[in-house]
């Protein structure tokens, strides 16, 4: 009886060790993360931007974000709140493992010296591994994970959308872009919750010339990049699939980031009164489609003072 059991437990602390010893995995942008470092004297809670030399750069804040640098990013501590979508058979393994050896390890220690009982404990430990097994493979875990903050993965836009800033021939005017000024835009590609697979971004043009003092600012047909937060497919009771994107930021002409902060949610069909109503648990609300051309507001969360034409 012990034999198998020291031989089981070996194997799952070798794994433990094994997984313990895996490099982090990288930060992405749109990844909520929650940071720890002496520069902030506490923690801090947002949306991962980009890293710029040792600067993390994050959105904080509720529907409208600001941005916001941390120092000496390499000195903090950093964690992500992430789905962790491991495979099934990764999961159905672990489960088979805790529900073989704790079932056999506490029926042991509960049964003392009885040689009998330990027996039973064993052939019991053996019936509930699979139902562990079973029960570990159904939901993919949530919650925050440890990331490796010395790098800020962001998506590459799709061939031929940046459209290039025009500085050439300025005249060397600048104004000041002030906080909140609507840019409007429209997505570039038609997108939902059955094809988006985070980590993703989302790519938008400018509709309209953003222009200040009667200077443009930034051009019409500028990219805006839309790193995304959240994708949820439709539940049980109605309840609806969710896109959640980050109007982050768009490219003046004379090259600057001029930062958004504008937080956009798009939600499928909203089934819940009825579902809850008549009490069908089966029913399922609608996927969330954004079409192409959808067009949206963001608003800038920083003064910028921006050379023009």
């Amino acid at each position: 009886m012990l034999r198998p059991v020291s031989l089981g437990l070996g194997l799952f602390l070798s794994a433990a060790a094994l997984r313990a010893q895996r490099a982090l995995p990288p930060l992405h942008a749109g990844d909520r993360v929650r940071i720890e470092t002496p520069a902030l004297g506490g923690r801090l809670e947002g949306y991962a931007y980009d890293l710029r030399a040792d600067s993390l750069r994050i959105f904080v804040g509720a529907e409208q974000l600001s941005i916001r640098t941390i120092p000496n990013a390499a000195s903090a501590s950093a964690q992500a709140y992430r789905t962790v979508r491991s495979s099934r058979r990764k999961r159905a393994l672990i489960g088979f493992l805790v529900g073989w050896l704790g079932t056999a390890v506490v029926g042991s220690a509960l049964c003392g010296g009885d040689a009998a009982c330990a027996e039973g404990a064993g052939y019991l430990s053996i019936l509930t591994a699979p139902l562990a097994a079973g029960l570990a493979a159904i939901p993919p875990s949530e919650g925050w994970r440890d990331v490796d903050i010395s790098k800020v993965q962001r998506p590459v836009p799709p061939a031929g959308a940046e459209r290039p800033a025009c500085c050439a021939g300025d005249s060397g005017t600048h104004v000041n872009v002030a906080l909140g000024t609507p840019v409007r835009a429209s997505f570039t590609a038609t997108s939902s919750d059955e094809t988006l697979h985070w980590p993703t971004s989302l790519f938008l043009h400018v509709d309209e010339p953003v222009i200040v003092d009667g200077h443009v600012v930034v051009d019409r047909g500028t990219l805006l990049r839309a790193p995304v937060l959240r994708v949820k497919g439709p539940g049980t009771y109605g309840r609806p699939g969710t896109i959640e994107a980050l109007l982050a930021a768009v490219t003046t002409v004379d090259g600057q980031e001029l930062m958004l902060g504008t937080v956009f949610t798009q939600r499928g069909n909203d089934l819940r009164a009825a579902g809850t109503l008549l009490g069908l648990g089966l029913m399922r609300g609608g996927h969330a489609i954004i079409p192409v051309g959808t067009q949206v507001t963001a608003f800038t969360s920083e003064l910028l003072r921006a050379r023009v034409r």
